[in-house]
């Protein structure tokens, strides 16, 4: 290839981890090739990268018309030549903001640009996404230009991949067609094929119906995509159709194999499994429904009034949160003790150490915090003298197997629902805080103050799991053997204060209408949330027609 040749070619820049999807971006094609292209945006004034579409950077240089003494933003760094070309035509003077999202690109073409003798002074680059500019907007003022993309945004980029999910989705299901379609034909019961049964020949011609449908929508958006139409909502259609009625057809082709099809190792059993995760990646198919309505109607405006924030509590629920920090060690046990027996637990009585979770009153439970195996000893040892039963968190009994898994408690493993729970060296990972959630009180021993289960829970240590376990099993044993348990009944555990805010009113002196700010006056178009001092001029009381000077404020 000559030299003139190579010239007009652009260059792959980066191969990335995900070579087929930045071919894309970096093909070498001729930019002369989209000379229309570049016409139009210019025309436009776009200030493009070039990005997606190669454009001649040169162009859009000029385009910009860049002199010295300007500030200017270029949201290209890292993508080529743009940001050092701008330097240039600045001559020293002035100032540019460049930004760049990838962590290490942006250490890359800093250091370089430093190396070609433009420091601070001069530029300032940004790790942050061109939508993010509003965080940089104070910084930087007013700007004489912009070099930004061609106005795809990062969500723009998933357009593409929509396509690819729907071809997948499609494919799935035409092989469990295929698959369910020749074995209706071999399957012979009742002297026939089962293909010739009217409800299977049905679920056969469904499917054909829906898979015809799903390629030409993915045709459609393809097609657009080929010829640089906008295509957002055409790929989320196809995307959204495509993959739930892969489901649709997966599942219809398992029926026809009937139990044959639900063995592992069958086609059509991967494909079912395989049909689901379609529905999920590249934007969920409540997302395509999301973008397909808003192409249809437009971004649906926000309101006036900001929504209202409501603030989560712990995952466990209202808890006493008496975390014991100070003092001896003794003394925060001894502390402990005396609380779990003013809340009514005696511990003279007990239950088998084997009691499932479920079924147990009270468990002592381990996390990795417990550190090496024979340390479970010293839980145990407490288990016995709490007259709990044993469990563990998910990773202990999972992947340091210290426990069978039926005995590991959280959303995923068992559910507590007892009196007490002791939670040793456990940080409180969500899933297991949702195990322990209808615990009446929740014990906490951990060495990190800053541990999730401190929030969640009623009383808490903080201290080392082997420091703490020893001294609070000698304080609960009391030498003699357990007497069995009574029947369990649930103990009251804490719950939240009713805090009674006041509000005021504005009283109609006239007819006694109350003006109430949460409600608002519907009638006369005030929306609820509006003060009374910011009524609109002229307002009027909507039963008698008083004025608003003839209202008087009262606390209720």
């Amino acid at each position: 290839m000559g030299n003139e040749e190579q010239g007009h070619r652009r260059r792959v820049r980066y191969q990335g981890t995900h070579p087929k999807k930045f071919g894309e971006k970096y093909k070498e094609l001729a930019p002369e090739k989209y000379a229309d292209t570049v016409a139009k945006i210019l025309q436009k004034g776009n200030t493009p990268a070039g990005m997606h579409i190669p454009i001649c950077v040169n162009e859009i240089l000029e385009f910009l018309q860049v002199k010295p003494g300007q500030t200017g933003l270029d949201a290209t760094l890292g993508y080529g030549g743009h940001t050092s070309e701008l330097l240039k035509r600045l001559d020293g003077k002035g100032h540019l903001y460049a930004l760049d999202i990838d962590p290490i690109e942006i250490i890359k073409t800093r250091q370089r640009l430093e190396r070609m003798g433009y420091g601070p002074e001069i530029l300032t680059v940004k790790q942050l996404n061109f939508a993010e500019i509003d965080q940089l907007a104070d910084e930087m003022g007013p700007v004489d230009f912009v070099l930004a993309d061609l106005g795809v945004s990062s969500m723009a980029t998933l357009d593409g991949g929509r396509i690819g999910i729907a071809a997948q989705a499609l494919g799935i299901a035409q092989g469990a067609y295929e698959a369910a379609l020749e074995y209706s034909k071999e399957r012979v019961q009742f002297g026939r094929p089962i293909c010739q049964q009217q409800s299977i020949a049905f679920k056969l011609a469904d499917m054909a119906t829906k898979l015809r449908a799903a390629r030409l929508l993915i045709y459609s958006a393809a097609a657009l995509k080929e010829e640089h139409a906008p295509y957002g909502m055409e790929s989320a259609m196809a995307k959204q159709y495509a993959s739930e009625v892969a489901l649709e057809i997966t599942n219809d082709a398992l029926q026809i194999f009937g139990g044959n099809g639900y063995l592992k190792g069958m086609e059509v059993e991967r494909a079912y499994r395989d049909a689901k995760i379609t529905t999920i990646y590249e934007g969920t198919n409540e997302i395509q429904r999301v973008v397909i309505a808003s192409h249809i109607l437009g971004r649906i405006a926000k309101a006036d009034t900001p929504a209202v924030r409501t603030k989560h509590g712990p995952e466990t629920g209202v808890r006493k949160k008496l975390i014991l920090n100070d003092g001896t060690a003794q003394e925060r046990v001894d502390t402990l003790v005396s609380n779990l027996v003013k809340d009514g637990y005696d511990f003279t009585v007990g239950i088998p150490m084997d009691t499932p979770i479920a079924q147990a009153e009270r468990v002592v439970s381990a996390g990795k915090g417990i550190g090496e195996k024979e340390n479970m000893k010293l839980a145990e040892d407490l288990a016995q003298a709490a007259g709990a039963a044993i469990g563990s968190s998910r990773p202990v009994a999972e992947t340091l197997k210290y426990l069978p898994l039926n005995r590991y408690v959280g959303m995923s493993g068992q559910k507590f629902k007892g009196n007490l729970y002791i939670a040793c060296g456990i940080s409180g990972a969500g899933q297991h805080l949702k195990g322990i959630k209808e615990a009446s009180t929740i014990v906490a021993v951990n060495i990190d103050p800053n541990a999730k289960i401190f929030k969640n829970c009623d009383y808490g240590i903080v201290g080392d799991v082997k420091e703490i376990l020893p001294l609070l099993t000698k304080a609960l044993d009391n030498g003699e053997p357990k007497k069995e348990a009574p029947p369990m009944k649930k103990i009251k555990r804490a719950t939240a204060k009713k805090v009674t805010q006041s509000r005021k009113l504005f009283l109609c002196n006239g007819c006694g209408f109350e003006y109430d700010v949460l409600l608002g006056d519907p009638e006369s178009d005030v929306r609820p949330g509006t003060p009374f001092r910011e009524l609109p001029d002229g307002w009027s009381c909507p039963h008698c027609g008083e004025s608003a000077d003839q209202f008087i404020e009262i606390e209720v």
